[in-house]
């Protein structure tokens, strides 16, 4: 499966390739590229198969054996953790300040976004 799930927020259409190991965010009324983010440590496989989510001002995806938070501006990373395992088709959910993924290991975890970025409650 070489297709990203996108995650459409505010006219911004956000979806990974994995492919080419990148992160996008496009103009979903025009489809031109905002910005396009690498996704690092990807693996052979590639990363970027699984939709992101938007929560507090911050896209959160999970790709390759990371979490990031992502600024939806720039696509600047603005914190990452490696909690364990690789995400392939993993769509992260957020509760209130809890990340839910699953992982390869057939791990699902319940992680504060507080590991993945400090700072995320003041990006309202």
């Amino acid at each position: 499966y070489k297709a990203g799930v996108s995650m459409v927020h505010a006219g911004v259409v956000y979806i990974g390739s994995p492919n080419t190991s990148h992160f996008f965010a496009l103009d979903e009324a025009t489809g031109k590229v905002l910005w396009s983010m690498p996704i690092p440590e990807a693996g052979p496989a590639g990363a970027g198969r699984g939709s992101a989510a938007f929560f507090h001002g911050i896209v959160w995806l999970a790709a390759g054996p990371n979490l990031f938070a992502i600024d939806p501006k720039d696509g600047k990373v603005l914190g990452r953790h490696k909690p364990g395992g690789r995400f392939g088709i993993v769509n992260p959910v957020i509760v209130g300040g809890t990340v839910y993924v699953d992982n390869s290991w057939g791990w699902v975890q319940a992680l504060p976004l507080d590991d993945v970025y400090k700072e995320w409650r003041s990006r309202r």
